[in-house]
């Protein structure tokens, strides 16, 4: 069916492949494999679709594994907020397939009697002029070739160059160099870096004034805008401004010079650098959601990015001056920043993580596709001054799992691309881990044959932060993104639980129809229980950082927000015997095994993170690495043994683009 057709409360547009709540609603692009899968089944109302039929359909002419079609109709699923416990699009017959169970309605346009009695004259004028009005439209939204460009590396240290920012007429640019020791600004000229000073370590994304005589840069740890005029000579002048509670980063130059933009406690202001107090922009209306914001070259228009709790992503335009809505853009992943072309007409942004392209949207509609697969994965992409030249950040690292015993042993699921958080089934030996093998995050299993496979794949994107074995090793729970997703190990049938705004942690299982997780900060956080087949949470307690639950013994362990001493007990809210007491800020994460207790702790001194086992409240020294190297996060496979994600590439350069001629 390529006509547009209504499915349940979605309406489908196959041509463009896209969905939409509403016939003229904003829409969300659906990925090319989805959109024929949910053809294919809406071709066969009420038929049982075999997997064998599916992999003719749609994979026609490659290696399908297993799991490829369940992983494709889970993410579909999960585009059209569907659950397979309960569906009301597609339901899983059992060693059989698939059957569309959802309404599907053609979506006609109404004509009405005066209209068919157009005279033949008049509609061949309304012919004449509707097939013109198409070939514009195709004109506009075709397609574009591909840009060629030219690389040139434009820096080449050791650890990480980010967040560049360009002057006007590309000559120099700042950027921050980061490393295990320090968070430096640096600043390029005649091809040489120089540093400037040191940074906390959450100040970036500096920003040069259209003069090239100042940069800008945020830095919210200390609730401070600074002003660096004449940065890296010898007369280098600092100004400051206090901003807090909630800086967000960036902070934008005013096109003359002569201010800047920043957003605090979720609204736009304006700082001239004449006076201390800004100018509040509530015309350009905020909302909770915001990631990001740019503004155009001529000052005239934002650009303001933000994120769902789904993981999508929205851009929405405005004139700056009015906060009169321009254009919306959606799009079905999550970018971290969008930045504007230095012509003005068109915005740009890195494609779905593993990013390997920069993408740049036009105004009108058109898309044009900038192909950089050479490099590592991409973060951002940044004009070149007023140039049609772009930068890239291209970022290189690869993660593997290690066991610890005594001494470090590579697993032997280890491959070129990430793989991380390993963890063993309690009573199978199996190990479950995270990977990227083909790009987007993915969950593995190494069998006791020392067999690997997937069973799990999740939308391009999402990043898989923890899971957890379920009591009886059948089911896996996973945070991607701050959304809790269950899979089934035997078959990778995959159901999302549900998503969060606020950050999520401390995985577990209470029994195995019964999880619990932490949602929310360090400061404002609480401890919940969920049925896996229901939907309500159940508040456990309030103010509890982080927290663990023996499922043996009956017994909670827990780390109160705010402290850095772990406490055990039979309830949470009431665990008050300390079972030990870290030093103020070294406590990065921590396991029980049975009733022994692990944790890693960072030695601020020298950068290193530190593993122990904890005895009667004294930690003995199991291994120590430096911490740009290894994850915190680790998980213990029996006495004295951990299983460690070491990192061992982590590099960041600064690539340049250049049109060719």
């Amino acid at each position: 069916m390529n006509q547009t057709y209504r499915l349940n409360d979605w309406y489908v547009f196959p041509q463009q492949s896209e969905l939409a709540v509403a016939p003229d609603g904003q829409k969300i692009q659906l990925e090319s494999q989805l959109m024929a899968l949910l053809s294919y089944l809406v071709a066969h109302p009420d038929q049982i679709v075999t997997r064998d039929q599916l992999a003719e359909a749609l994979w026609s002419g490659m290696v399908v594994e297993d799991n490829t079609i369940s992983k494709a109709v889970t993410r579909l699923r999960q585009v059209l907020g569907d659950d397979s416990r309960a569906p009301t699009f597609i339901r899983t017959i059992p060693k059989r397939g698939y059957r569309l169970i959802a309404r599907v309605e053609p979506v006609h346009q109404v004509v009405t009697g005066r209209q068919r009695t157009l005279s033949a004259a008049r509609l061949s004028s309304i012919l004449i002029c509707a097939i013109g009005l198409l070939l514009l439209a195709w004109l506009i939204v075709r397609p574009s070739p591909p840009t060629l460009y030219q690389s040139q590396l434009l820096t080449s240290l050791q650890g990480l160059e980010i967040n560049p920012s360009f002057s006007l007429d590309g000559h120099q640019f700042a950027f921050i160099h980061k490393t295990a020791q320090t968070n430096q600004l640096m600043v390029n000229r005649d091809n040489r870096p120089v540093a400037i000073r040191k940074l906390d370590a959450d100040a970036s994304f500096p920003q040069w004034s259209p003069t090239a005589d100042s940069l800008l840069i945020a830095a919210p740890k200390s609730c401070e805008i600074l002003l660096l005029e004449r940065p890296g000579l010898p007369e280098m002048a600092q100004r400051s401004w206090p901003q807090c509670t909630t800086l967000m980063l960036p902070v934008l130059w005013q096109t003359d010079g002569s201010g800047f933009y920043f957003v605090h406690d979720n609204q736009l202001f304006r700082q001239s650098l004449a006076t201390l107090i800004p100018d509040p922009m509530p015309q350009v209306a905020l909302e909770g959601s915001l990631r990001w914001f740019d503004v155009s070259a001529r000052g005239d228009r934002i650009a303001l990015l933000y994120v769902d709790t789904r993981g999508h992503s929205l851009i929405r335009i405005k004139h700056l001056d009015s906060g009169q809505l321009i254009k919306e853009m959606s799009l079905t992943y999550t970018i971290s920043a969008v930045h504007w072309h230095a012509q003005g007409d068109s915005l740009m942004h890195v494609s779905e993580h593993p990013s390997q392209q920069v993408i740049r949207h036009f105004l009108n509609g058109r898309q044009r596709v900038v192909s950089s697969a050479e490099f590592g994965y991409l973060d951002q992409v940044v004009p070149i001054g007023s140039s049609q030249a772009l930068a890239v950040t291209s970022h290189y690292v690869n993660r593997n799992l290690t066991v610890w015993d005594n001494e470090m042993t590579p697993l032997a699921v280890n491959s070129s691309t990430p793989d991380y958080l390993g963890i063993l089934s309690s009573q199978t030996d199996q190990l479950a881990f995270a990977s990227k093998r083909s790009g987007s995050a993915q969950i593995w299993l190494r069998d006791t044959n020392n067999s690997v496979r997937q069973i799990s794949q999740f939308e391009p994107g999402l990043y898989i932060y923890d899971l957890a074995w379920s009591p009886d090793n059948a089911f896996l729970l996973v945070n991607a993104s701050q959304s809790l997703f269950v899979i089934d190990v035997d078959n990778g049938e995959t159901v999302r639980l549900f998503s969060s705004d606020k950050q999520i942690s401390s995985l577990g299982w209470l029994d195995k129809d019964q999880i619990f997780y932490i949602s929310g900060n360090e400061a404002n956080s609480g401890l919940f229980t969920r049925p896996v087949h229901g939907s309500e949470p159940t508040l456990l307690a309030e103010r509890i950082a982080q927290a663990a639950y023996i499922t043996d013994t009956d017994q909670w362990y827990v780390r109160p927000s705010g402290q850095d001493g772990i406490y055990a007990g039979n309830t949470p809210e009431l665990a008050d015997n300390l079972v030990y007491q870290s030093s103020p800020g070294r406590l990065k994460s921590w396991q029980v095994d049975g009733q022994q207790l692990y944790t890693a702790e960072l030695d601020k001194n020298d950068r290193q993170l530190v593993f122990y086992r904890i005895e009667e409240g004294l930690a003995k020294r199991l291994y120590q690495q430096a911490a740009d190297s290894v994850y915190a996060q680790f998980r213990v496979a029996g006495k004295n043994k951990l299983i460690l994600t070491t990192i061992t590439t982590n590099e960041a350069n600064i690539v340049g683009l250049y049109p060719v001629q």
